[in-house]
């Protein structure tokens, strides 16, 4: 594991609500140092202020900004590298409220490329660093092979579109780090359902303390954020769903025509923000 003084470093996206504040807190409750990223510069200062009084949290950072809207990458890779002595060995890329995105609007993939493209640099001086893509399971509703690629700004975007942009951004990226053979871990995870809220039991608001240590134990995005033996190019499910307790490899399900977009819409983002990596 990669540790600065004994913790990870971590950079997690949209963590002002669902499974953003639930990786941030699972990860900053065991010592991490953890860079918050928000839209919502009240929820973030909130959040890192209740991260702060966590026994045993390491160092928190709140930062209010659009995490994937490329013109705002930079400035969030300048912090990390600020927080992690130049190194970062867990990103968590959740975007949060993408309903509230204007029908034909550029989808959300541009930005999690830029994000991930600025921070590559650290997360290769880590030795063991993770790469979560957070989605939802209506990636499975989305057109088959029709879904919106990143320079059709013009086309409306719906929620399965951009769903199935984050699963097809994590097998593009692991595919091309397993080409390069760099010891970077890309995976998946589903975001919490329904039956994983009802199981914790929670009786206050989204993250009292009874909800968030049954959702850690339920959930999938801290199932692979914690896994002792993560394997690269998973995606994880629902505990609930039998054929998705056991991580998959994350192209499993997706129809050949998506796929075969997978490698046109990194040339399509690398146009759009200019940034190049792992080419």
């Amino acid at each position: 594991m990669s540790q600065r003084g004994g913790r990870q470093v971590a950079v997690v996206t949209g963590a002002e609500s669902g499974a953003g504040h639930l990786a941030a807190w699972s990860l900053a409750r065991r010592g991490a140092d953890v860079l918050l990223c928000s839209r919502d510069a009240d929820a973030a200062d909130a959040l890192g202020r209740r991260l702060r009084r966590e026994p045993g949290a390491g160092e928190v950072t709140a930062l209010a900004v659009d995490p994937v809207a490329p013109e705002s990458v930079h400035r969030v890779a300048s912090y990390a590298a600020d927080l992690g002595a130049g190194r970062v060995d867990r990103l968590v890329l959740h975007t949060a409220d993408d309903a509230s995105r204007a029908p034909g609007q550029v989808p959300c993939y541009p930005g999690l490329f830029a994000l991930t493209g600025a921070l590559y640099p650290l997360l290769l001086r880590s030795q063991d660093s993770v790469v979560l893509s957070v989605c939802h399971p209506a990636h499975r509703l989305a057109r088959t092979g029709k879904s919106a690629r990143p320079g059709d700004s013009g086309r409306p975007v719906g929620r399965a579109d951009d769903e199935l942009l984050k699963v097809l951004f994590a097998a593009e990226l692991d595919r091309r780090v397993r080409l390069a053979g760099h010891r970077v871990s890309v995976v998946a995870a589903y975001v919490p359902g329904a039956l994983d809220v009802l199981w914790s039991r929670g009786r206050g608001r989204w993250g009292s303390r009874g909800t968030l240590p049954a959702l850690e134990r339920s959930s999938a995005v801290t199932r692979a954020l914690l896994a002792p033996d993560l394997v690269g190019g998973t995606l994880y499910g629902s505990r609930w769903v039998p054929r998705e307790r056991v991580p998959r490899p994350i192209t499993r399900g997706l129809h050949r025509e998506s796929l075969a977009r997978a490698s046109a819409m990194w040339s399509d983002a690398e146009a759009l923000t200019g940034l190049r990596f792992l080419t």
